[in-house]
């Protein structure tokens, strides 16, 4: 089975066009017909996933990052395998830029990345 291109489902979610690209995988603008909301539908590369034992590793992660609750933290919605064996990670779609392109964009001061390093090991599990 081959990546999903745009216009096509991936489980219930339709696909409109791709958020990102990355080492691990390609992440989707998809729409959830059922619940009438776009979501980020995260599907990673065939190549990193093309076992059973693959699959069951990657949707443990999926149920990992479900039972996260943090006002930080990207809320999973869903997760599954399609038919031909893709699996998918479906989170909240969030509008925005990633943290990388605002490192770019402006670096924290020294006091800002240190509050920020505090408060995420505050929630470190």
């Amino acid at each position: 089975a081959r990546q999903p291109a745009a216009q096509q489902q991936v489980g219930r979610y339709r696909v409109e066009r791709v958020l990102g690209q990355g080492g691990y995988g390609t992440v989707y603008l998809a729409y959830d017909e059922q619940l009438r909301r776009h979501v980020a539908v995260k599907v990673p590369h065939r190549r990193l996933v093309n076992s059973t034992e693959d699959v069951q590793v990657y949707l443990t992660e999926a149920r990992v990052l479900a039972s996260l609750d943090h006002p930080h933290v990207v809320p999973v919605f869903d997760a599954g395998q399609t038919e031909d064996g893709c699996c998918y990670i479906v989170s909240k779609y969030v509008d925005g830029s990633s943290l990388a392109v605002r490192l770019r964009e402006s670096r924290p001061t020294i006091l800002e990345a240190a509050e920020l390093a505090a408060a995420l090991a505050r929630h470190v599990v």
